[in-house]
């Protein structure tokens, strides 16, 4: 008797089985997957992932010893335009803040942490080997 073996009913995003490429949500919700097991692997303890509400969204918030850190990930499949790190301008650190305070607001244990906003990049991730940058108290939030 001659068994095929039924396809998984979770292929990965990439793979030819899932029929049709990930959407950018998709792929979006992929790399903050893998970020926070990179940033566990760094010691980091992952406190939420995509916190969300009305004024934006954060997609990790973790705890580095005795540091509060909001964690953006910046995916792009090339630079064409911008690498993944120069997206995060001005008005994206604005929100960023902006949800933040309300994080701290809801979460007021969380107010004697120090504060530091990490992005974490991901260029190039179309092909075998991305291009990874993890920039560590990328911007102050004094100013939005």
């Amino acid at each position: 008797m001659n068994r095929r073996r039924a396809p998984s009913p979770n292929p990965p995003l990439n793979s030819p089985a899932s029929g049709k490429a990930p959407t950018a949500l998709e792929s979006g919700l992929a790399w903050e997957q893998r970020t926070a097991r990179y940033l566990q692997r760094q010691g980091l303890r992952i406190l939420i992932q995509r916190y969300r509400c009305r004024l934006g969204e954060l997609d990790l918030v973790c705890l580095d010893g005795a540091t509060l850190v909001v964690v953006e990930v910046r995916a792009r499949a090339g630079s064409r335009f911008a690498g993944a790190g120069e997206s995060v301008d001005v008005r994206k650190q604005r929100k960023l803040v902006l949800a933040t305070r309300h994080l701290l607001m809801t979460h007021p244990h969380w107010n004697d942490y120090r504060l530091r906003f990490d992005v974490f990049c991901i260029d190039n991730i179309d092909n075998d080997a991305p291009t990874i940058n993890w920039i560590r108290n990328a911007f102050e939030c004094g100013g939005a």
